[in-house]
């Protein structure tokens, strides 16, 4: 585990792990963090996000060719605002996943930036977002096809309760002469308030033919069938409301093979659509 202040780089993969390495970032950093994977083992990395009142990280991620890595990103904490710049490119036959976790409070700004840059490389990013309050997250999602049969897949689950804000603008472009390549978008949000708004943006620039290329977004409030259907069998309004929300949140929680981070996340979980309305 290793605590910073300032900018700094960061190397896995030439070395097995016994179990994932942790990144706590706390505060600002002023300077970029590189963090690179190479091919020689898997590598799985935690990163902590723990923010001051205003707080800005910029993260260069890049893998070796055929290098396969898991990284998990938990921004938890509140602060006035915190900005988030990512940039990844994935090198050939090499896999990321990348999963994020945004339980923070206050405004947030995201720019991730993802470029798939050799044959067969690819990228998976799941992101979940829960919101209460008047708490807002602006994000922008970029994937960039830079060769052939390169496979992206972005699913973006979202929670907005009592007053938040949640925008995201997501674009999968794939660029001529990188045929068999795939690229794939998933969008889904439910809103937990009268005042909570979720607006999602899915576009998808193609400019090859031989390809596989789609986006899907469904954004709504709880059905009240669903619910009137839990408290038919017994459950009150509250626990039925958190039911269905676990469906989007479960996924991530699920993964998690920590029990003390385990418990945090669903802490925080807890205490944020525990009294939405």
């Amino acid at each position: 585990m290793a605590a910073l202040r300032t900018g700094i780089r960061f190397t896995f993969g030439a070395k097995p792990q016994r179990e994932p390495a942790a990144i706590v970032l706390s505060g600002a950093c002023t300077d970029p963090i590189a963090i690179r994977f190479k091919s020689a083992h898997p590598s799985k990395v935690r990163c902590f996000l723990l923010p001051s009142a205003t707080s800005a990280w910029t993260m260069a991620i890049e893998t070796d060719e055929r290098a396969a890595a898991v990284l998990e990103f938990y921004l938890i904490g509140t602060a006035d605002r915190v900005v988030l710049e990512r940039s990844v490119r994935v090198s050939a036959g090499a896999s990321i996943q990348l999963s994020t976790l945004f339980l923070n409070g206050g405004k947030t700004s995201v720019n991730d930036r993802a470029s798939i840059m050799g044959e067969g490389g690819t990228l998976r990013s799941e992101t979940l977002g829960v919101l209460s309050g008047e708490d807002s997250v602006e994000a922008v999602q970029t994937v960039r096809h830079a060769a052939p049969r390169s496979v992206s897949d972005l699913v973006n689950s979202l929670v907005a309760s009592d007053a938040s804000q949640i925008v995201f603008d997501v674009t999968g472009a794939i660029q001529k002469g990188n045929a068999g390549s795939r690229c794939k978008q998933q969008n889904r949000g439910v809103l937990l308030g009268e005042k909570a708004s979720i607006e999602v943006s899915p576009k998808l620039l193609i400019d090859e033919y031989d390809v596989e290329a789609g986006h899907g977004c469904a954004i709504g409030r709880i059905n009240a069938d669903e619910l009137f259907y839990l408290s038919s069998r017994g459950l009150d309004p509250m626990t039925a409301k958190r039911l269905v929300v676990s469906g989007y949140t479960a996924p991530y929680v699920q993964r998690i093979d920590d029990p003390a981070l385990r418990r945090l996340v669903e802490t925080t979980l807890l205490s944020k659509i525990g009294g939405a309305s």
